[in-house]
């Protein structure tokens, strides 16, 4: 009886150490928010990452871009459907169009926007750097990797067309964002709203981690139902709805870009992103290009495309 009752603590043991403890890491890893970190600031870092090491003498001087202009810009604040206190830098060029910009997971804005908000600007916007949930100086203790982040992205949405005036908008979303902006694409009713651009989003939070897992080597199949139990709970999402579910009834007009290197999130995604899309779209894939670099890498040609996209939906 004894010898029973030590065989089977010791096999909970093992279940505690090996499968429900990485489980719950893996949870409070990938869904608490915090802050990234500009990649200038520790560039022999950054340059061991295979996605920004071509690129990122580019990148970096968006990054310093970004940083010098703060000082010109408004911090403004709005309250989430569910509460939080939602924050966005916003520089004011007295433009009648504003561009949302939605950053990805675990990253900072300036990372993801120096090199996008440069050509922005020079195409004539405003820009709403928006924080998101839990991340920057957005409240929230844990993301939801564009469920709920739709909605925040709805919420500025509102407020560029009411407090901040624009004539017209323009969101673009990289990684997480652009799963926001995928998300939301069905739920868009403001005619202010005249195009989204969705940059490496991927298509479901269970195919990310799934993916995630593979990269490290880590046995996804046995922690996954764990942590979709705990985002079912906690967080009350599901993780396996896919962002194909919006795009195929999608209300606004959508520029999709992609790394063709991405091991992230994998080219693949992002074609059946473009495929379920029923709105007008078009579509821009980046040879050699890793995660969240796509329009950096792109240089001139993915300037000008994004260029001709607006000069055909927009009109101010």
């Amino acid at each position: 009886m004894k010898v029973a009752l030590w065989i089977i603590l010791g096999l909970l043991a093992l279940y505690m150490i090996f499968i429900l403890a990485p489980s719950v890491f893996s949870f409070l890893y990938s869904y608490g928010g915090r802050e990234g970190k500009d990649l200038d600031r520790e560039p022999e870092k950054w340059l061991k990452k295979t996605q920004y090491r071509e690129y990122l003498p580019r990148i970096t001087q968006g990054n310093r871009w970004y940083r010098e202009l703060l000082p010109e810009m408004s911090v403004h604040t709005i309250r989430s459907y569910d509460g939080l206190k939602l924050s966005a830098h916003y520089l004011d060029r007295g433009m009648k169009k504003t561009a949302i910009l939605l950053h990805g997971f675990h990253t900072s804005i300036s990372n993801n926007f120096g090199v996008i908000g440069q050509d922005l600007l020079s195409f004539g916007f405003n820009l709403l750097f928006a924080d998101q949930r839990c991340f920057g100086g957005s409240e929230g203790v844990f993301c939801s990797f564009g469920q709920r982040e739709q909605y925040d992205f709805l919420s500025w949405i509102e407020y560029a067309d009411r407090t901040l005036h624009a004539e017209e908008i323009l969101a673009f979303g990289v990684s997480m964002g652009g799963v926001a902006v995928s998300f939301a694409s069905d739920k868009i009713e403001n005619p202010k709203v005249k195009l989204l651009v969705s940059d490496c989003a991927f298509t479901s939070i269970y195919e990310l981690q799934m993916q995630t897992a593979k990269n490290f080597h880590v046995p996804g199949k046995v922690m996954m139902p764990y942590v979709e139990r705990f985002a079912k709970w906690f967080l009350k999402i599901n993780i396996r709805l896919s962002t194909e579910s919006s795009l195929v009834n999608a209300k606004v007009p959508v520029f999709f870009i992609h790394g063709a290197a991405d091991d992230q999130v994998p080219v693949a995604w992002g074609r059946r992103n473009f495929e379920a899309c029923c709105s007008e779209k078009e579509q821009m894939i980046i040879e050699n290009a890793g995660h969240a670099v796509a329009y950096a890498a792109s240089g001139a040609e993915g300037k000008e495309r994004l260029r001709k996209k607006i000069d055909q939906y927009f009109h101010i």
